[in-house]
């Protein structure tokens, strides 16, 4: 199979059940021209302040009809953003791929969190696993609201172990990930938290409260680091948005904004949200 340009191959990862795979080495952008580069003047926006491009509504200069087949992986230009997930698998469908899984992200996640290089100490565990375009300079950096281009700061990318590079995995903006291959969509049962109810940000490992007692209806091997005793604190990984031991959405969006800090990470998740959702700082990558 002939794979478009700018997408990455990932090794599988027998644990979380995947095979060797390929997936868009930047989030998904919209090449309105269809010249390939993605770097169109950006009008379409879902506000003044965010440059991402607005797949959810009319905004000045948005496309009178989305066309799917002009998704497209490149550095250049903006994000595409206020998407829901169904509409991302739509597009992600339109390109002959899918909307990554949930086991594929984790896969990138646990490749690049042993991988030396992509930590701020330059060897696994020392230091803090990059978080890009978060706001958080001592685990990442402070970036534009979202990032783009070629030249990007070195804590945007993650090296994988067969030397491929990928971009924003947890950073710049959040991402929807389908559950499985099948894309379930019952409501999720969250984690538990070990002090607090409500919606909170709770922590891997034990060592920053409050962190996770009990997985809902997901497993550890859905959401956590490979070294389960990594938290956000001590390496960066990120939090999990969750409804401690009660009910949440149906979908996972994983990473993190441009603008949460310390709360984003690979292993950043949200159990918040429902496949219609939309937000400005939401968008997507495609794999297959």
């Amino acid at each position: 199979m002939v794979f478009p340009h700018n997408w990455v191959k990932v090794p599988g990862n027998s644990t979380l059940g995947t095979s060797d795979f390929w997936v868009m080495k930047y989030e998904a952008k919209y090449d309105k021209d269809g010249n390939g580069d993605g770097d169109d003047a950006l009008t379409c926006r879902q506000n003044a302040s965010y440059d991402t491009w607005y797949y959810g509504g009319a905004g000045t200069d948005c496309p009178s009809s989305w066309d799917n087949t002009k998704v497209v992986s490149t550095a250049n230009g903006s994000p595409l953003a206020y998407i829901s997930h169904d509409q991302a698998k739509t597009a992600c469908t339109a390109l002959g791929a899918h909307l990554m899984t949930n086991e594929e992200w984790q896969t990138i996640a646990r490749n690049a969190e042993n991988v030396d290089s992509n930590w701020t100490g330059s060897s696994v565990g020392t230091g803090y696993l990059f978080n890009g375009n978060s706001a958080d300079v001592s685990r990442g950096y402070n970036g534009a609201d979202p990032e783009k281009g070629v030249n990007r700061n070195s804590r945007a990318k993650y090296t994988l172990s067969n030397g491929q590079e990928i971009y924003d995995i947890s950073g710049n903006v959040y991402e929807h990930t389908m559950r499985t291959i099948s894309d379930i969509q019952t409501t999720i049962t969250t984690p538990s938290c070990s002090s607090g109810t409500g919606w909170q940000y709770c922590n891997f490992g034990t060592t920053e409260s409050p962190y996770i007692t009990g997985y809902g209806s997901l497993t550890q091997n859905d959401l956590s680091p490979q070294h389960s005793s990594y938290s956000a604190l001590n390496q960066g990984v990120g939090r999990v948005y969750t409804n401690s031991g009660a009910t949440g959405g149906t979908v996972l969006v994983r990473g993190g904004s441009w603008s949460i800090g310390s709360y984003a990470g690979a292993f950043a998740a949200s159990l918040y949200e429902s496949a219609g959702n939309q937000h400005y700082d939401v968008g997507f990558r495609c794999a297959r």
